[in-house]
């Protein structure tokens, strides 16, 4: 396992309860700037737990892909214990971009069967309730529907 200069640099940082402080203190500062009205920081006990900051990211990072995976396919999902810090952290980049993608796909695929049940509605070949809410159509709907349906 090859570890990139970032990996090595937090393998090599001990001080994992001044580490965690430090992003406490980032986490705070951001929180303050930008408003925010709740937030959470790392709780400083589980310090004890780790005996170095690459070890501490890298049970988050596993943690997260845990939770990516659930979030996107409906169950957990564990990483290698081979994987390094960086190698989990690209799993969960390109598990979030396939994800994204197939939400994006389906809002398409939901537009579409909305303008269909539009059209049908437009046709007078359903009625307006037939999606499971009143769909209030335009004038100009109905004229293209039965426009196109003539074949104009």
């Amino acid at each position: 396992m090859t570890l990139s200069a970032r990996e090595l640099s937090l393998l090599s940082n001990t001080d994992v309860l001044g580490y965690i402080q430090a992003q406490n203190a980032e986490r705070d500062a951001q929180a303050k700037a930008e408003g925010w009205s709740f937030w959470t920081n790392m709780a400083e006990a589980i310090a004890s737990d780790y005996t170095n900051v690459y070890e501490l990211e890298l049970s988050f990072a596993r943690g997260t892909y845990a939770d990516v995976h659930k979030d996107a396919w409906g169950f957990k999902g564990y990483v290698s214990d081979e994987l390094t810090l960086e190698q989990v952290e690209e799993e969960i980049e390109k598990m979030s971009d396939m994800a994204a993608e197939e939400y994006k796909a389906e809002q398409e695929w939901l537009a579409e069967q909305k303008q269909m049940e539009r059209d049908q509605i437009a046709l007078g070949l359903t009625d307006t309730m037939s999606c499971g809410e009143e769909v209030e159509l335009e004038e100009w709907e109905v004229y293209e529907a039965k426009a196109e349906s003539e074949g104009y």
